[in-house]
């Protein structure tokens, strides 16, 4: 039941119709997920899957800098990176919202 709502994206009340379960079955089922992938998770550094319209140079230096990540098992090396690109893209939003 929690697949369908998080990795699916369906609605609980759908999925608890579906299952023949209560939708506060389902929020709990989904509830434990969160709870457990947050104990087990750090925060900023999880990989999430987003959809995005991006320019075609900036899409393709984020798919090489996620798959180096992915392949990369210094978690030091890793953060620096991420600290960096992040920054980066901070930096780069700035400068436009000051273009007049």
């Amino acid at each position: 039941m929690a697949r369908a709502v998080l990795v699916d994206g369906r609605a609980q009340v759908d999925v608890a119709t579906e299952y023949g379960m209560s939708k506060q079955r389902v929020s709990g089922a989904v509830a434990t997920i969160e709870r457990a992938y947050k104990k087990t998770t750090t925060p900023g550094v999880s990989s999430i899957r987003v959809e995005q319209d991006l320019p075609e140079a900036l899409a393709l230096e984020l798919a090489a800098l996620a798959e180096a990540m992915k392949g990369c098992d210094d978690a030091a090396k890793c953060a620096e990176a991420l600290d960096k690109a992040t920054n980066a893209v901070r930096k780069a939003a700035k400068l436009l919202k000051a273009a007049p």
